[in-house]
C-alpha cells in the first residue's frame, strides 16, 4: 500500500512540473522541453511589456533558428484585453497562458517584462531585462548601451558562454493569488 502511494505521489508530482503541453491564448498547444526557447513575461497593461513587446518580436526575426513565445502569468487579463495588446503593439508570437503559475514559479520570475533563454529540458541560459534603457520605473536613458538580452541570444547561438546571464528585471510585479 506505501509503494503504491509514493509512486502514485511521485507520479503526480513529475506531472505537475512537466510543460510539454502549454496552452497559448489561442488554444494552441505548445512543448516547452527538449528544445530551446526564447520566452518574454509579459502584462498588456504594463508600460515596459508594451514597449518591450515590439523590441521582442524584432528580435524574433534576427534569430529565425529559435522560438520566441510570451508568457502571461496568471488570470487577471481578459481575451480583450490580450487581443487589444496583440494588435495594438503588433505582438506576433503566441502568447502562453500560465494560469496556475507554474511556470512563473519554476522559472523563479517575478515581474513583466522578464525575458528568458532556456535551453533543453528548460534550462536557464539568461534571465533578465532585455538591456539597460530603463533605469528605474519612469526613469529611462535617451537610449540603451547594454543589450543584454540580444547578446545571451547571440552568445548562446554560437555556443559560447553568455557573459551576463543574469540581470535584475525590472517593471511591473507579477500579483501571485
Amino acid at each position: 500500500m506505501r509503494l503504491t502511494l509514493y509512486i502514485t505521489v511521485v507520479v503526480l508530482l513529475s506531472a505537475c512540473t512537466r510543460f510539454d503541453a502549454v496552452v497559448d491564448t489561442n488554444g494552441s498547444s505548445h512543448n516547452l522541453e527538449n528544445q530551446p526557447v526564447v520566452l518574454m513575461w509579459l502584462a498588456p497593461d504594463c508600460p515596459l511589456c508594451q514597449t518591450y513587446s515590439t523590441e521582442f518580436v524584432r528580435m524574433a526575426d534576427s534569430f529565425p533558428d529559435l522560438r520566441f513565445l510570451g508568457v502571461l502569468p496568471g488570470n487577471l487579463y481578459s481575451q480583450e484585453e490580450v487581443n487589444h495588446f496583440v494588435d495594438s503593439f503588433q505582438f506576433d508570437k503566441p502568447i502562453l497562458v500560465d494560469a496556475d503559475f507554474k511556470l512563473t514559479k519554476k522559472m523563479g520570475v517575478t515581474t513583466t517584462p522578464e525575458f528568458l533563454v532556456l535551453a533543453n529540458n528548460l534550462s536557464i541560459s539568461y534571465q533578465g531585462k532585455f538591456d539597460d534603457w530603463a533605469t528605474g520605473l519612469a526613469q529611462k536613458k535617451p537610449k540603451p548601451t547594454e543589450h543584454y538580452f540580444k547578446d545571451a541570444l547571440t552568445s548562446f547561438m554560437a555556443g559560447e558562454t553568455i557573459k551576463t546571464p543574469y540581470t535584475e528585471p525590472l517593471g511591473c510585479l507579477i500579483e501571485f493569488d
